[in-house]
């Protein structure tokens, strides 16, 4: 394999970490990253990174706000586009939570679902929030 083909496998593979809860595994889901590599058919977030103050925002996703079977974090130094991965990515709506690092800081995220922007995020410290595939917002556009 070329650097380049390794290096566009590896933006593509979902990497999933295993965390061991009361002795049992337990798979949680992570974004995947790059563009254009990841799928647009479903959900997909961009950090808005010139209004972004926050170092790195710690995300937790699932289809309701008790089931968050994802998990992954942004920073600074790592791609503004990030897609969820399945079977998050085509759910008809998903329940988003994130914390900013530094605590007071402020994150500015879109929230899209294919081509439609459905949520707009501007928060300090930390924001949970449920979303439809259905809802749309002008003031984001993939």
């Amino acid at each position: 394999m070329t650097a380049r083909r390794v290096r566009v496998c590896a933006v593509i593979l979902t990497v999933a970490a295993i965390a061991v809860v009361d002795g049992q595994n337990s798979a949680k889901l992570r974004f995947t990253r790059g563009r254009p590599q990841f799928p647009r058919d479903g959900w997909w977030l961009r950090v808005d990174t010139d209004k972004t103050e926050a170092t790195s925002m710690q995300f937790t996703f699932g289809d309701n706000p008790k089931d968050l079977t994802g998990e992954d974090t942004w920073t600074s130094s790592t791609p503004a586009e990030m897609g969820l991965p399945d079977p998050l990515r085509t759910a008809r709506s998903i329940h988003l939570n994130a914390v900013t690092t530094p605590a007071g800081a402020r994150a500015v995220v879109c929230v899209i679902f294919q081509q439609f922007g459905v949520m707009h995020l501007e928060f300090t410290g930390n924001v949970s929030r449920t979303v439809s595939a259905t809802r749309r917002t002008a003031s984001c556009t993939p």
